[in-house]
């Protein structure tokens, strides 16, 4: 059973092939069940160039408003992540780990996205809570939960920030500073969320800070990209 929470999705496709580093995961912290690592994590694929979607349709009122991309450059990641599992030292009902996603350019422009996957403890658990709304993230475009995960089952995870529309025109994203000649990007564990009865709370990575992917994306025509986009199912 999955479940999505706002989820919008975006497609986009590359064959290059490039060399990643990637170091060691990260220890778990047995002492501090809240700080222990849901996943280990893979950047399989990431890329970013200029959209074909130019809004039609996303008028969902029929009120003949103009729509827009929000991002007429959008970036997109897939994450394939591995459960590592720890229910017996686990005391919350579900728990969602976060990835910020970073992509930088030559010319100075960042962009960064955020996206979560969650499982649950609590085998009656069946409907997570919305996440909080004050939360050191700010507000969540996009989280998915896989329920009863089994320890060593991977998952693809898509972190984006495509796919989103509005009546106003989007920005120029990692092309705001002019066309870039190198694209890179890192992976870092933002955090966790825990639910617990009707308790939420939101934990902030003390090494959140730490890069555990990173890669240069190569460039494709106008594009760039790294990996080739997976078949089957990507959350």
């Amino acid at each position: 059973m999955i479940a999505a929470i706002l989820a919008c999705a975006v497609v986009a496709s590359s064959s290059a092939l490039l060399v990643v580093y990637f170091p060691l995961p990260t220890q778990q912290d047995s002492s501090d069940p809240t700080l222990s690592n849901l996943y280990n994590p893979q950047l399989v694929y990431a890329f970013t160039g200029r959209t074909n979607s130019t809004g039609e349709g996303h008028d969902h009122f029929g009120w003949g408003i103009e729509t827009y991309p929000s991002d007429y450059y959008p970036v997109t990641a897939i994450l394939n992540l591995t459960y590592l599992g720890n229910p017996q030292n686990e005391p919350f009902d579900i728990k969602c780990e976060g990835y910020l996603v970073n992509f930088t350019a030559d010319t100075g422009a960042k962009v960064s996205t955020l996206g979560w996957l969650g499982t649950n403890y609590n085998s009656s658990c069946r409907s997570p809570s919305m996440p909080p709304r004050d939360s050191p993230w700010g507000n969540f475009p996009r989280m998915y939960f896989k329920f009863n995960m089994s320890t060593g089952d991977t998952y693809l995870l898509r972190v984006t920030d495509g796919g989103m529309f509005s009546s106003v025109n989007g920005t120029s994203g990692l092309w705001s500073n002019g066309t870039p000649n190198t694209v890179t990007v890192t992976v870092q564990r933002a955090g966790w969320l825990t639910f617990r009865g009707n308790e939420t709370s939101s934990v902030i990575n003390p090494a959140s800070n730490e890069i555990i992917g990173q890669i240069q994306l190569q460039r494709i025509g106008e594009d760039f990209g790294f990996g080739t986009y997976p078949t089957g199912k990507v959350y």
